[in-house]
């Protein structure tokens, strides 16, 4: 049995992190083991592949910035200012993995599950845009969820989209002093 050392899951995904993030080295299992101070193998028990270990560094990293957008959401005062806590921790997360996400672009056996977890973001983020529309919005606002989701996740990923012209859309959408 292997033998599971108190912190290790941590410090991998730390340094993992790290690693990810230096532009100007390849994520290795075996760098990640060097810079943790462990056998290669011992990463293994923590993590079956690199791909594996990829997806926890995003999941943990997520869950920080999903924090973040949850409460700029709860805590805005207005609806824009709501949207602007959100737009800005998603642009701080997808600027951090555009890299990664390139070099995943267009290998097929990654193109299966892309549709899907579009969908789990989506989903995710739906979950502070439709607080805010039914905290400053009316029903009619509502219909809107997905449409202004999917624009706020695109604005993040793409700059030529300005937080400027996605605050004049949250002024069109909820009419108030943006």
């Amino acid at each position: 049995m292997p033998k599971i050392i108190p912190g290790l899951r941590e410090q991998i995904l730390q340094n993992g992190k790290e690693l990810l993030l230096d532009q100007k080295k390849a994520l290795t299992m075996r760098g990640i083991a060097v810079s943790c101070g462990i056998a290669p193998g011992t990463i293994y028990n923590y993590f079956p592949n690199r791909e594996a270990l990829i997806a926890a560094i995003l999941t943990d990293d997520w869950h920080a910035s999903a924090a973040q957008m949850k409460e700029s959401a709860e805590n805005a005062p207005s609806f824009a200012e709501g949207i602007r806590g959100m737009y800005d921790a998603l642009c701080v997360f997808t600027a951090r993995y555009k890299d990664l996400w390139a070099s995943y672009a267009g290998r097929g056996k990654y193109l299966s599950t892309q549709d899907e977890r579009h969908e789990n973001l989506i989903r995710d983020l739906r979950s502070f845009t439709g607080p805010l529309l039914k905290r400053f919005g009316t029903e009619e606002d509502l219909v809107l969820e997905r449409i202004l989701t999917e624009t706020i996740l695109s604005a993040s990923l793409h700059p030529a989209v300005t937080w400027e012209e996605l605050r004049a859309l949250c002024g069109k959408i909820i009419k108030e002093n943006t």
